[in-house]
């Protein structure tokens, strides 16, 4: 897998802490001290994050761009953009992102098979050959039906799992930044050590509800400390 050159970012700030900042106000974009970053200010390629590649399960791919996040709108449809970047997790084991969800894909519930649809998908992908066949999907939801802080496996892949970080309950339009232990995630969910990392996505999708979705993006970054 090709590597791409890890970006640290040495800023005289402090670290960020774990608790979640939740407010109407635009998520701060400075990044931590030493921080791996895989995205700090997005831009567009056309309809493609600088930096990712797009997936597409279902057209139309709706992206713009507010100030400096990107925003992603699912009418029946399931897209997203991955970007390549190898490092471990148990080096840099924390992840951290912001997000706002404004719309949820009506009905949308990852425990089964023809609702699953979310507005929101992070995910972290560790490869092992054969990487079609063993790749490791850790995802953080923003579900709609399903309870935060659920825990689960893919009902369309045994070999992906997820934390649903944000459900109905929690406002829309409001950003919320979100910090996770990936390292302690992935070895609570599939039991062992997680492999080196391969490649962060983002992604949404409607198509199975027949709806809609929107979310917003900030910066998606990795630290060492919490």
């Amino acid at each position: 897998m090709k590597r791409l050159c890890l970006l640290l970012v040495f800023l005289c700030i402090m670290p960020v802490a774990t608790s979640i900042a939740d407010g109407p106000e635009k998520p701060d974009l400075a990044i931590p001290k030493g921080a791996l970053v895989i995205v700090s200010e997005w831009s567009l390629e056309g309809d493609t994050p600088r930096g990712f590649s797009k997936e597409v399960k279902v057209e139309p791919v709706q992206t713009d761009l507010e100030d400096n996040f990107i925003r992603l709108s699912s009418k029946k449809s399931s897209f997203g953009f991955k970007k390549e970047i190898e490092f471990s997790v148990k080096e840099y084991p924390y992840v951290h992102w912001s997000w706002q969800a404004r719309t949820l894909p009506k009905g949308g519930d990852v425990r089964k098979r023809d609702t699953d649809d979310q507005a929101g998908q992070l995910y972290l992908l560790f490869p092992r050959f054969p990487a079609k066949l063993n790749t490791r999907i850790l995802g953080y939801l923003w579900e709609n039906e399903t309870p935060k802080d659920t825990m689960g496996t893919s009902t369309a892949w045994s070999k992906a799992k997820y934390v649903v970080v944000r459900d109905k309950t929690d406002p829309l339009g409001t950003w919320h930044k979100e910090s996770r232990n990936a390292y302690e995630d992935y070895k609570k969910l599939f039991e062992e050590e997680p492999p080196e990392l391969g490649s962060v996505s983002i992604y949404i999708n409607s198509q199975h509800t027949g709806t809609e979705a929107e979310i917003l993006f900030g910066p998606i970054y990795f630290t060492r400390e919490p």
